[in-house]
């Protein structure tokens, strides 16, 4: 049952793709022709596909985009939550550290990992010194979660975090967001008010976050300086995504833009891109709560006073040009 709901959704995507345009359309005049045909799409295919995703949803944002007039950045920045205190630097960590990244570490392994993860584990105590060298140097997984680390006690230090966001976070869930908001709306109802919800969705959240604008607030919003931000630029520049179908690679496409999906630090940059989304929802006066890239906005009013739906229009607006802000 399983394996049949998800051929029949596989289907259902690429025969959208293949109406797109894709070069193999040509031979997928019927249904059942396009059902089998489906099999034999390529890496390169695929690879095209999400390629060509990325870039169609930015276009059609940027086109959106009014050419004059602040970024939503300018418009809230007397609202922030500044870093009181620059991270210029990452500090260099010691074996038991490491070791204890090591073991909370899943044994799951990349097809890019030069060596398997429990094999890594095991040998552990036999290079452990080498390893550390790595570490502090640059071994990708685990030094992404020192960063990790790091990053969150300075968020810590500083009350970076948003209050009303609950993803990638500890001791927040999906659980936590769905309760913060339906006591809100339940809160309002006793008290008579009727409520107005709008439910948001980012397409392709995590593939479309702009590098340019991250490493701004990166700078700017979270204090983030120095070696630690160079160190930020390096990681977000220079990668290259491939599609592996059947045992055969496609050829490599630069990235450029998004964070890596799968890492450890990615989704948590995403966050941070996302941070100045409530300094401007709260801005119109306007109840929300986030997880990760989908955001409930909600408003509670009078039967009668209907007006204040205007809050909400107008703050709807504005989102529509946070993501990718005119330079």
């Amino acid at each position: 049952m399983r394996l049949s709901h998800f051929t029949n959704a596989y289907f259902r995507i690429s025969h959208v793709y293949l109406q797109a345009g894709n070069p193999v359309q040509s031979n997928c005049s019927k249904p059942s022709a396009q059902k089998q045909d489906i099999f034999t799409l390529s890496g390169e295919d695929f690879m095209s596909f999400f390629t060509d995703k990325v870039l169609a949803i930015r276009e059609k944002d940027n086109q959106a985009i009014p050419t004059t007039g602040p970024s939503p950045d300018v418009l809230t920045v007397g609202t922030y939550r500044f870093s009181n205190e620059p991270l210029n630097s990452f500090s260099p960590i010691y074996f038991s550290e490491a070791s204890s990244l090591f073991q909370k570490s899943k044994t799951t392994t990349c097809l890019l990992d030069p060596i398997p993860t429990h094999l890594l584990k095991d040998v552990l105590p036999l290079i452990g010194s080498s390893i550390l060298d790595q570490i502090n140097g640059s071994l990708v997984t685990v030094l992404e979660k020192v960063v990790v680390t790091q990053l969150l006690e300075h968020l810590q230090r500083n009350s970076l975090f948003e209050m009303f966001q609950s993803g990638f976070r500890a001791h927040h869930s999906t659980e936590t967001a769905l309760l913060k908001v339906t006591n809100d709306l339940l809160i309002a109802s006793d008290h008579g008010l009727v409520s107005m919800l709008v439910l948001l969705d980012l397409s392709a959240a995590f593939d479309t976050v702009d590098h340019s604008i991250l490493l701004q607030r990166l700078e700017h919003v979270i204090g983030i300086k120095g070696t630690a931000l160079d160190w930020f630029r390096s990681y977000l520049s220079d990668r290259y995504q491939f599609a592996h179908v059947h045992g055969v690679p496609s050829s490599y496409s630069r990235v450029s833009h998004g964070v890596p999906q799968g890492s450890v630090l990615g989704p948590f940059l995403f966050t941070l891109y996302m941070l100045p989304l409530g300094n401007i929802i709260q801005q119109h006066g306007i109840h929300f709560h986030c997880y990760a890239d989908d955001t409930q906005l909600f408003l509670s009013m009078k039967p009668e006073e209907t007006e204040k739906l205007v809050k909400l229009q107008t703050c709807l607006k504005v989102l529509d040009v946070f993501k990718f802000p005119p330079p």
